[in-house]
């Protein structure tokens, strides 16, 4: 089962054009009719893997299926990385490795150091310096192997003199990283510092993280970002949001200055602005993540990924709107959805599909349109259950739960809530917010009296208020604001103000 799943998620996450290589690829391969079957059946609209297997089994009585799901995805992947078109400067780099062992193999020895010297040129100006290292220890073995015929004595010491100072830095700034991925991991999990023990141990990694920022690779970009990135979590965590403002509008600054090295390793920085972005909504710094949120499709467009770039300008303006209560764009997005947008849906991967359908039923169910949102939110429960863990999807099981106590549909209510209550909360990866809300939600479906009711809501509302002031539980509530949901209910017949 867990064969299949790896293989129908990324079956999934294909485009258009990547299922016509794969094709092409696979087409006079040994087994091509068996996997272009087995892939067209994921491909479809089906979703059971019993009713799979039993249509390929039919299909081809003979042939082991696990097999053939083992071999199906071993061929998608090479297919995916013989068509890959992504041209970051890893690729190039890897590709004049890859060259100049072939050429040295051939006895082409200067043809071979010629690729050698352009691809060592190319990562020092891309700051590419563990590919530096490992182009550069090729290239001394090469000249060990050749005698040294290329080089004398000064030329062999200056090589070993950079590679060593590459060394030195590369260290560096994986150790820089790794304070603020702690640091990140931190104000992920934890929040803001609650006692002095927890100041105490930032303001620990803060002295070591200044201390490798204001160094000798200090005038690396990597080393320029992430001290920024750090000083963002340390003020938000100390709160001192003025400054983890300001540090995120020179971050800002940094990589609109320093677009030719970001287009390089285009999701890395998309997905550090994605987490900037969660950062501002969660602090209701809205004005900031609209500035933000303007600037991440220009620094994206020219890359691979400049698709990705349109739809998280979509999803965030979204939130942004909603937060604002700001119907004329509101009502723009969904125009401009069904105008340019449900093309774009089909050439995402399954994840990212997922994320914007959820943010177009939250469009819809703030303009009041239950049914259409709720249509979007079972397409969700449906088509991407293997994803059932992804934040997304909960928050669009949610979102149904949502509809079904608005409209009064108890039976549906009930069942959603013991499904939700069973998938997730007895798994415990929950936030405590979530845990509350179900639990009153529970209730609402036994208790009868209405002054009861209310009184478990009030208590709720008060619970909510105090957990949302914790960075950590407030990302909960990002998507979808369930406090003002809850503060918008009376009794079973709702009027709806969710949003």
């Amino acid at each position: 089962m867990k064969k299949f799943e790896k293989l129908f998620r990324l079956v999934k996450t294909l485009n258009k054009q990547e299922k016509k290589q794969f094709s092409i690829f696979s087409k006079n391969r040994a087994g091509g009719k068996l996997y272009k079957f087995l892939f067209e059946l994921i491909d479809s609209d089906l979703t059971d893997l019993k009713i799979i297997r039993n249509k390929f089994s039919q299909k081809f009585p003979a042939t082991d299926f696990d097999t053939t799901v083992n071999h199906l995805y071993k061929t998608l992947l090479k297919s995916l990385i013989f068509n890959r078109e992504s041209k970051t400067i890893e690729n190039e780099l890897n590709n004049n490795y890859n060259e100049a062992i072939i050429l040295f193999e051939k006895l082409l020895f200067k043809e071979c150091f010629d690729v050698l010297v352009i691809a060592l040129q190319k990562a020092l100006k891309f700051e590419k310096l563990d590919w530096y290292v490992l182009i550069s220890r090729l290239y001394l073995d090469y000249l060990n192997m050749i005698g040294y015929n290329r080089v004398n004595e000064q030329d062999l010491i200056r090589i070993q003199a950079n590679l060593d100072s590459a060394v030195k830095n590369l260290q560096t700034i994986i150790k820089h990283k790794a304070l603020f991925h702690i640091a990140g991991i931190r104000f992920l999990t934890n929040g803001h510092v609650k006692n002095q023990k927890e100041k105490d141990m930032m303001n620990d990694l803060l002295l070591s993280e200044v201390r490798i920022s204001q160094g000798q690779a200090s005038e690396y970009f990597e080393i320029q970002s992430n001290h920024l990135l750090f000083q963002s979590v340390y003020f938000l965590m100390t709160n001192n949001f003025r400054s983890g403002m300001e540090s995120y509008e020179l971050l800002l600054t940094l990589l609109l200055q320093k677009q030719e090295i970001t287009s390089q390793n285009p999701l890395y920085y998309l997905f550090t602005l994605k987490g900037i972005l969660n950062n501002l909504c969660a602090l209701e710094q809205f004005q900031m993540a609209k500035k933000f949120t303007g600037e991440l499709a220009k620094i994206f467009t020219t890359t691979q990924f400049s698709n990705f770039a349109i739809v998280y300008n979509f999803i965030y303006s979204a939130r942004i709107a909603l937060a604002l209560n700001e119907v004329t764009e509101i009502e723009d997005l969904l125009k401009n959805y069904h105008s340019h947008y449900t093309k774009l849906l089909k050439i995402l991967p399954a994840k990212l599909q997922m994320e914007f359908i959820l943010t177009v039923s939250l469009l819809l169910y703030y303009k009041k349109n239950r049914s259409a949102a709720l249509k979007l939110l079972n397409e969700i429960y449906l088509h991407y259950f293997l994803f059932k863990d992804h934040i997304n999807y909960r928050m669009a099981s949610l979102m149904r739960i949502v509809i079904y106590y608005d409209e009064k549909n108890l039976d549906q209510l009930e069942t959603s809530v013991n499904s939700y209550i069973h998938v997730y909360i007895k798994q415990k990866i929950c936030y405590q917010s979530e845990i509350l809300l179900l639990a009153f939600l529970k209730k609402t479906l036994t208790i009868s009296s209405l002054k009861k009711l209310n009184n478990q809501k009030i208590k709720l509302e008060e619970q909510l208020i105090l957990l949302k002031n914790d960075l950590h539980e407030r990302q909960f509530f990002q998507i979808f604001d369930f406090l003002k949901w809850i503060e918008g209910t009376s009794d079973h017949t709702t009027s709806g103000k969710g949003i």
